[in-house]
């Protein structure tokens, strides 16, 4: 059995939008990335080389996004579905699939826009570079599979989903392999 000691190296990538200075308040929707329906989004990528010794690697993601729905009396209210997932090599690692609903709305008049904010979090305890090639490992977080239903009913409308802050942190942990 394996067992891992001490973090050898921390790699981050973050993501975000600068907001102005200025006594204008910060726009908070949408996000400043847009995630369009049917499309795959690369997110954020991190490179961690393992040539020197056996490691396992702690890898962590979050995303915050967003899904904005149209106000108006529709019949059926719209919604939003995106998997996020994280790749090692292009392989796929972890996923997770999120969805919002803008909720019944049979004859209800909605506010102006309703912005829905969620946050998705992945988190993998990779231990295939024990046992594969080691080297420069890249892992990349995307937005994929991303479904955008428009309310039904009313005047047509769109569903929008946009992402926000984003954070991708990968952490070499060193094996302690048995003599």
């Amino acid at each position: 059995m394996t067992e891992f000691s001490k973090v050898k190296k921390v790699n981050n990538s973050e993501r975000n939008a600068i907001l102005s200075s200025s006594s204008v308040p910060p726009v908070i929707s949408p996000f400043p990335k847009a995630l369009s329906d049917g499309r795959t989004i690369e997110l954020a990528r991190v490179a961690i080389d393992l040539r020197r010794e056996p490691s396992g690697v702690l890898v962590l993601a979050n995303i915050n996004w967003s899904a904005s729905f149209p106000s108006g009396t529709y019949t059926t209210g719209g919604w939003a579905e995106i998997t996020f997932e994280l790749l090692r090599d292009g392989a796929i690692i972890c996923q997770v699939h999120q969805s919002v609903v803008q909720g019944e709305t049979d004859g209800v008049i909605l506010p102006p826009t309703l912005t829905i904010f969620s946050i998705a979090a992945l988190h993998h305890f990779d231990t295939a570079p024990l046992n594969e090639k080691t080297g420069k490992v890249i892992y990349i977080l995307r937005a994929t599979n991303i479904i955008l239903v428009d309310p039904l009913g009313g005047n047509p409308v769109a569903t929008t989903a946009n992402v926000g802050a984003v954070t991708l942190t990968a952490q070499q942990i060193e094996a302690c392999l048995p003599k």
